[in-house]
């Protein structure tokens, strides 16, 4: 096996076999020997180490210097002398891992942990005629460092495969002691109580699927419960219908939801964490959830902008600069309750309208003092008198309620958040719907060029099969899931699987000594800027928004510069305010295939001109953190340090400075490399897209397969390109428009 392959088993497996076992997704085992599992320690150790009596002293100091640290001596000397290996995280790494590796690129794992465990192959590694595990902690540090900005593909990845496991399996438990230190109070603190009981709904239902072979006959079945299967379930159940609705995931009542990392990123998230792309150079967040991925996300409810609509029209899709279609999406609003009103921006939120220059909206901002201060609720313009930047709110689909939760990311215990769970479907279980989770779809049926119904695994139990006959079938797994289910019933269109957008995203960071940011509080994603989605003239840029870091997430996403620069930055967790950069991808397209044990496997990397749109967000993120007042700011990238204002040199804490304009041409001119850099995303869309050919896209414009007929998709898979805004009311509304589609190919009368 080559050296230059091993980057890749970031999260993934290279494995993409068009064998499909009529199974759910299995994760294989790996068990390592006493001198693999020392190795992996040692590694551990290195990215979470125990610094030396030197560097705790400058520990103290970033704690004393930044505001809300009230810990003792003590508490700061442990923190300063823990390791790693305290918390008992192997487990969790390996786990972590084996989650979203093929069993056969296990192997390369072992082999990269024998390499180091022996003198000759950590030489190849490290440059040292050592065993890694017999260096002295400086030693490794070096190392370590080395990788993490190495010219080799290769080497980055391993960086980054032990440094963000690691540290996120640390600071993700919802015990950990460090939790204190770094001023994160844990699970959401009103978990516990009665504070929203009285909005809890009723369970849902499920019908039970016995041991062996059970049938069943409806009018339609809609496979998946998220976007697009919740709003198709419900317009054809109202139509009357017989609709049964099946979704991969097990169901969890609100009630049950424990919201802290490791229970929400298992529960609710496709292969029960964050896995990665093919090269290992971009985490995806997935949803997979009774509700799919509207039970997860951060409540941005934005509809498809004029070029967007303008531009699929283009194309022959019509129906998206039609008047209905604007009907549907008006519609999705007034069901999801998506609107501006009552919002409460958190601090990162309101760093991110500090910084620009006016608000579009009702907002009542906290950050800006004098607003704060006399209590103003302002409508339509107002100004901050900073960088001239367009900033609006973000409409949220919480009805008009206040939403302060920061812990929706991981599912709304307290019914507020209007995803498809609380909406769509429990207008489809009104209407007669009726529902089976745990149902993993092995395949559809189909007879004489038609889709007549499913078959099924109940549980991943290959004894419980469930055969659903129907007269349509509607797949809305989503764009990492419905691609397989297409491929698994046979269906030939070389484009299934093909075109897949995603919408690349990257983070600025800026450090604010004397304010208590806590970027975990509070509503979430309530402000977002349009300045750069425009630079080219080709509407592929990017937006600026601010995203929600508990401590697992924002862990694993800040630099990595050695134990005492990396503690440092954790002190001042509740310091810094991020902005994410979420990008409109023109040119990289990628592929969704599965592996051997069935999970999916994304083929997709940023194009050179994609990359330089996120830099060009990111020069202007920085802008906007430096106008807010961020003293010093930083970036994901491991080999561009920190920028630090000097107090007293000319146009201090301004974009101006000299300084500070010659290390953003250095942020530019260092990139994004394939791997070692933190590129991340968390929309899928476009893997089965829509057109009016064949050769060209996989469904037609009312969303039925080319090739199946009464075989239909209904889900952001369908999308002919990127949105650039949060895609679920426009996955919503699509789903409305194909579900339209489906009633009038009722009423079409067969031809005699």
């Amino acid at each position: 096996m080559g050296f230059s392959q091993l980057s890749l088993l970031v999260f993934t497996s290279l494995s993409a076999h068009l064998t499909f076992p009529m199974a759910a997704a299995t994760f294989p085992e790996l068990k390592l020997t006493k001198d693999q599992h020392e190795t992996l320690v040692a590694l551990m150790d290195t990215i979470f180490s125990s610094v030396d009596d030197s560097e705790v002293d400058s520990l103290f100091e970033t704690a004393k210097n930044n505001k809300g640290h009230s810990l003792s001596r003590e508490e700061l000397l442990n923190f300063a002398k823990a390791r790693a290996s305290d918390f008992n995280v192997t487990d969790g790494f390996i786990d972590s891992l084996t989650r979203a590796a093929a069993a056969q690129k296990l192997g390369d794992v072992t082999f990269v942990l024998n390499l180091l465990g022996s003198r000759a192959g950590s030489l190849a590694l490290t440059g040292h005629f050592k065993a890694y595990k017999d260096l002295t902690r400086k030693e490794r540090e070096e190392v370590m460092k080395k990788w993490s900005t190495s010219s080799l593909e290769m080497l980055r990845g391993l960086h980054k495969l032990f440094y963000q496991l690691t540290v996120s399996n640390i600071f993700k438990q919802p015990d950990c002691p460090l939790h204190k230190v770094i001023g994160y109070p844990g699970p959401d603190p009103h978990m516990h109580g009665e504070k929203h009981s009285s909005k809890l709904k009723e369970h849902y239902e499920f019908l039970n699927i016995p041991e062996g072979v059970t049938e069943l006959h409806y009018d339609a079945v809609v496979v998946g419960t998220g976007a697009g299967g919740g709003p198709v379930a419900a317009t054809l159940a109202k139509a009357g219908k017989r609709v049964l609705v099946l979704e991969k995931a097990k169901y969890i009542h609100e009630s049950e939801m424990h919201l802290n990392e490791v229970h929400g990123f298992s529960n609710f998230y496709e292969r029960g964490t964050i896995f990665s792309n093919l090269s290992g150079s971009m985490n995806i967040y997935a949803g997979s959830a009774f509700g799919g991925a509207t039970t997860i996300n951060w409540l941005a409810s934005l509809k498809p902008q004029h070029f967007v609509r303008n531009e699929w029209a283009s194309q022959g899709l019509s129906h998206f600069v039609s008047s209905k279609f604007t009907e549907q999406l008006d519609q999705v609003y007034q069901r999801i309750g998506a609107t501006t009103k009552h919002i409460q921006h958190n601090e990162s939120n309101g760093i991110l309208i500090e910084g620009c220059k006016y608000v579009i909206g009702v907002s009542y901002v906290v950050g800006l003092s004098v607003f704060k201060c006399l209590g103003l609720l302002t409508a339509g313009i107002f100004f901050s008198r900073r960088l001239g930047y367009h900033v609006e709110d973000i409409p949220q689909n919480t009805g008009e309620h206040p939403h302060q939760c920061g812990w929706c990311f991981l599912g709304c215990r307290y019914s507020e958040k209007n995803g498809s769970m609380n909406t769509w479907l429990r207008d489809a279980r009104e209407a007669g719907a009726e529902f089976v989770d745990h149902c993993y779809v092995d395949r559809v049926l189909v007879k004489k060029g038609k889709a007549v119904g499913v078959e099924c695994t109940i549980a991943g139990n290959k004894n419980r099969k469930l055969i659903v006959h129907s007269k349509q079938v509607v797949v809305s797994a989503g764009s990492l899931n419905s691609p397989g289910v297409l491929m698994r019933s046979g269906l030939k269109n070389k484009n299934i699987g093909k075109h897949l957008r995603m919408h690349p995203c990257t983070l600025a960071f800026g450090v604010f000594p004397d304010r208590e940011i806590n970027t975990f509080q509070g509503s979430i994603m309530t402000a977002l800027s349009n300045i750069v989605e425009n630079h080219d003239g080709t509407y592929y840029g990017s937006k600026l928004e601010v995203p929600v870091l508990h401590p697992g997430s924002f862990s694993a996403v800040v630099p990595w510069r050695g134990a005492a620069d990396y503690k440092r930055h954790m002190l001042r967790y509740r310091n810094i305010s991020p902005v994410l950069i979420l990008s409109r991808d023109k040119e990289s397209e990628g592929t969704v295939t599965y592996d051997e044990n069935n999970n999916v496997v994304v083929d997709y990397n940023v194009t050179a001109r994609d990359k330089n749109s996120i830099l060009i967000g990111l020069e202007k993120a920085l802008d906007v953190l430096v106008a807010a007042g961020a003293e010093e700011l930083f970036t994901v990238q491991s080999g561009v340090d920190n920028f630090h204002f000097i107090k007293g040199e000319e146009n201090y804490g301004q974009i101006n400075n000299k300084r500070y304009v010659a290390w953003k041409a250095k942020v530019k001119s260092y990139g994004l490399p394939e791997a070692g850099c933190g590129q991340f995303n968390a929309h899928q869309m476009g893997s089965n897209r829509m057109g009016v050919s064949p050769k060209t896209s996989v469904v037609k414009p009312g969303g039925e397969t080319w090739e199946v007929k009464n075989l239909f998709v209904a889900d952001a898979s369908v999308f002919p390109t990127a949105t650039g805004v949060n895609p679920m009311v426009t996955t919503e509304a699509c789903a409305l428009y194909i579900a339209e589609n489906i009633l009038q190919s009722d009423a079409v009368a067969p031809r005699l």
